[in-house]
């Protein structure tokens, strides 16, 4: 059995051949079903998505390597070491219990 879906003819059950346009517009971003990214299949291994300073993005992919994290500005780089302040600080906040 075939369904008419704005003007295109196409098959109701399993016939082949690509969506409508107009269906799959209707998952794009704006469109009225739109579908989440997270239940989408695993994206190509590319750049395409990664965060920047401008962009949300996804997360570029981890360095593995435990002495970096990821900084404020988007880059993984080791942590400077603390000053004689921050070191008195922090040891005051452990006597203290927190």
């Amino acid at each position: 059995m075939r369904g008419i879906v704005r003007g295109l003819t196409v098959p109701s059950a399993g016939g082949g051949g690509g969506a409508p346009a107009a269906h799959a517009a209707s998952h794009q971003a704006g469109g009225s079903d739109p579908i989440k990214l997270d239940d989408l299949a695993a994206p190509d291994d590319n750049a395409d998505l990664d965060a920047s300073i401008t962009k949300h993005g996804l997360l570029q992919k981890l360095p593995n390597n435990a002495a970096v994290y990821l900084d404020g500005t988007g880059v993984f780089s080791a942590p400077t070491a603390a000053s004689d302040q921050d070191a008195r600080i922090y040891g005051l906040l452990a006597l203290m219990g927190f």
